[in-house]
């Protein structure tokens, strides 16, 4: 017997979706699958209870089941595909912005990949999303990413259920997706053909800059300018959170337990406070990013971008 399947969680921006309709698909299922804004929606012609426990078990990373509901019915399905969204009361929880995936940032860095250097490559799987979003459902046209028309490359792969950026909301390439400018202190543009690069020059020679990223506005310098960012922001004692370029580099100024390590490379690359190391020389690197305590803020890179920077920085 067919039926409708309501499932509510974090089903949003999550790749859900895409993980329904490549289950359903391998199964031999017929119906379909659409977001309904406070939940997604599935329709199915049999067998729903090997289908949900199938579907548990290979749940993408970011998405979570929070509760079920299944209503039996009589509609007959010629096969299986995802419908158009339609909003409903806009209860669903989004996810928050997530660290770029293994798969995105070895992409990132291959010559060979039109995304190689591209500060803004995601898939279902990483990216920005709480960051975006404008409203529910979780569609491209809800998000700040609707400015952007695919291209005919990015809509291939939008479109192809094998692909990881199956229905990824937000995917986009230099051929058509945002870049970045660089503007000086007068807010007159910088010419140049490497907004990035350049920018990542400035930052190695001490000048203090300001980033549009995730979540807002962050204000960039070296350890080396630490001392006069907080003249420049009066802040004289605040404690800063810090950015390394890697967890190498974490470890050889600040102690990291298991758990600590764990955190700190979590997808959501959140800011740990983390206890420095006894030795002067790296107490005193760090004394003027958070003065006076022995602790610290520190976090990861966590877009394409902050990785494109480290990339270009010394």
């Amino acid at each position: 017997m067919s039926c409708k399947i309501f499932i509510r969680g974090v089903v949003q921006g999550v790749g859900f979706r895409p993980a329904v309709y490549r289950t359903a698909k391998r199964m031999g299922l017929k119906g379909y699958v659409r977001n309904n804004g406070s939940n997604v929606e599935i329709g199915l012609d049999r067998d729903y209870e090997k289908f949900l426990t199938t579907l548990r078990r290979e749940l993408p990373q970011l998405a979570r089941i929070d509760d079920v509901a299944v209503k039996k019915t009589n509609e007959k399905y010629d096969d299986f595909i995802i419908l158009k969204s339609r909003k409903g009361m806009k209860h669903s929880t989004l996810p928050a912005d997530t660290g770029i995936c293994d798969e995105c940032l070895k992409e990132l860095f291959d010559r060979r990949n039109k995304r190689y250097l591209y500060p803004f490559t995601n898939c279902t799987n990483c990216g920005a999303r709480f960051s975006l979003i404008k409203d529910a459902p979780y569609d491209r046209r809800n998000t700040s990413m609707n400015d952007f028309v695919l291209c005919e490359s990015c809509r291939k792969e939008y479109l192809s259920p094998e692909n990881r950026r199956f229905h990824a909301q937000t995917t986009s390439c230099p051929e058509c997706g945002p870049g970045y400018v660089l503007y000086d202190k007068n807010k007159k543009i910088v010419d140049g053909d490497n907004p990035v690069k350049e920018f990542a020059g400035l930052i190695d020679k001490n000048i203090i800059g300001v980033l549009k990223g995730w979540g807002g506005m962050h204000i960039c310098c070296s350890l080396n300018a630490v001392k006069k960012l907080r003249k420049w922001y009066k802040r004289e004692q605040k404690p800063f959170a810090v950015m390394m370029r890697n967890l190498d580099t974490v470890k050889r100024y600040i102690e990291v337990s298991d758990v600590e390590e764990k955190l700190l490379t979590s997808p959501q690359k959140p800011v740990v406070l983390l206890r420095k190391k006894n030795e002067q020389e790296v107490s005193g690197i760090l004394e003027d990013v958070s003065p006076g305590l022995p602790n610290i803020g520190v976090m990861l890179p966590y877009s394409g971008l902050h990785h494109i920077l480290f990339h270009y920085m010394k």
